[in-house]
């Protein structure tokens, strides 16, 4: 009665074995494979894999050590040299992460927010965990049982919960194989990631500032305008003639645009 395998480290396995195996168990029953390994070999066996490369990618650009444009380079890669209808875990933290390299704010600081929502909104799947709807700010013993803390209230659980849901009821994470959206260009293009996606009539946006500076970031060739809703606050954006969004310092502002 599972529905698939995740297989830890897959890419010190070698590839014909998980080649054999899946051909033999598919004969039985076809289920989901999940691959700890972000090897482009490996996507031609497995279903999904670990968004690695994309970690360590996000990581150095929040310490100054590449560009956003060399970050970006790494979904590229994913686009252009992995098979079709290849799918990447995201996620700002997880139980090797947390526990040898640091916490999500540790490594990303004010900006780990912003790259959660990044998580579940671009092609992919998101991976969540334990604690981060706390949030958890500390790192969880690996070899021994550690409890985690747990207040009575999570700050960010409405945060967490709203970004399910939005993720579950929209049309565009519903079709597969999915292509991945459309970046936006923009005048803070240093600083700024924003793209956008259509899908089942749906209309999305979404604006990550990685600075912390409020900045006006003007859209080009945003098509089509109209009146947007903020999904995560009560925030509103009429993107008609001239778009513009006012964001924040380390915003992360997903839209949708109003039905008529």
């Amino acid at each position: 009665g599972i529905d698939g395998f995740r297989c830890d480290m897959a890419h010190l396995v070698p590839l014909d074995f998980w080649r054999n195996t899946r051909e033999e168990l598919d004969a039985i029953r076809p289920l989901f494979w999940l691959a700890e390994s972000d090897d482009s070999n490996y996507f031609e066996v497995f279903d999904a894999g670990y968004a690695w490369n994309w970690m360590h990618a996000t990581e150095k650009f929040i310490k100054n050590e590449v560009k956003l444009e060399d970050m970006l380079a790494v979904l590229t890669q994913y686009q252009q040299h992995y098979p079709i209808g290849s799918r990447h875990l995201f996620f700002t933290s997880n139980h090797d992460e947390n526990s040898w390299n640091g916490t999500e704010y540790e490594k990303y600081g004010e900006a780990a927010l912003a790259l959660a929502v990044f998580s579940y909104t671009w092609n992919g799947i998101p991976l969540t965990y334990s604690g981060q709807e706390i949030p958890n700010e500390r790192r969880l013993k690996f070899f021994e049982k550690d409890h985690i803390d747990w207040p009575k209230e999570c700050r960010l659980h409405a945060f967490y919960q709203t970004l399910n849901r939005f993720r579950k009821e929209n049309a565009a994470f519903r079709v597969y194989p999915a292509t991945d959206p459309q970046r936006i260009t923009t005048n803070h293009d240093r600083s700024v990631f924003c793209y956008g996606t259509t899908a089942g009539g749906e209309q999305i946006i979404v604006l990550l500032n990685f600075s912390n500076e409020e900045l006006k970031v003007e859209l080009q060739a945003t098509d089509p305008g109209g009146i947007y809703s903020s999904v995560l606050d009560q925030r509103s954006f009429d993107l008609g003639d001239q778009p513009v969004i006012a964001a924040k310092a380390w915003d992360a502002i997903i839209l949708t645009r109003q039905k008529i």
